[in-house]
């Protein structure tokens, strides 16, 4: 499934036109091991290949959120020092946060599955949703939504004469 999913999302990114191959950049799997180290666990399978494919980045998708390396590094120990601080109910243990968008919307899941299910933490709400049941769900989705709006929007204006 791991496999299929990461050749699926990058079907999506380039058919969508939201990415072109060459803005695909994965990670090296040494860069993707000391992310791990750092998090204390291995990643989850569907999150790690996500990574090596392409962890450094693919094009439009994701481009306004902090999800690519080196940004997300970050985004676990920053969320959870800010429930520490806010008083706010903390993470579970075992969690990595991979995506925020706009600072204060942050997603997140558990370090013991291999297809996680995705969690969402908005700063205005001060709670958690389940978004998805599983992570790779989550990014096709996201990308299948994006390309569709993409297309869309392309269209509207196309035929608004703009």
């Amino acid at each position: 499934m791991t496999t299929g999913f990461v050749a699926q999302l990058r079907d999506v990114l380039i058919s969508g036109n939201l990415a072109r191959p060459t803005d695909i950049r994965p990670l090296a799997l040494s860069t993707v091991e000391e992310m791990e180290e750092e998090a204390g666990a291995q990643f989850p399978h569907s999150y790690r290949a996500f990574l090596l494919a392409m962890g450094g980045g693919a094009g439009h998708f994701w481009k306004e959120c902090r999800a690519y390396y080196p940004d997300v590094v970050r985004l676990t120990p920053e969320l959870r020092s800010f429930l520490a601080r806010a008083e706010l109910p903390s993470l579970p243990l075992s969690t990595h946060v991979f995506y925020d968008r706009y600072g204060d919307n942050y997603s997140w899941f558990s370090l013991d599955d291999p297809d996680p299910a995705v969690w969402w933490f908005d700063l205005s709400d001060d709670g958690y949703v389940q978004l998805s049941q599983t992570f790779s769900e989550f990014a096709l989705a996201d990308a299948r939504g994006l390309a569709e709006l993409l297309t869309r929007d392309y269209w509207e204006r196309r035929w608004a004469g703009l």
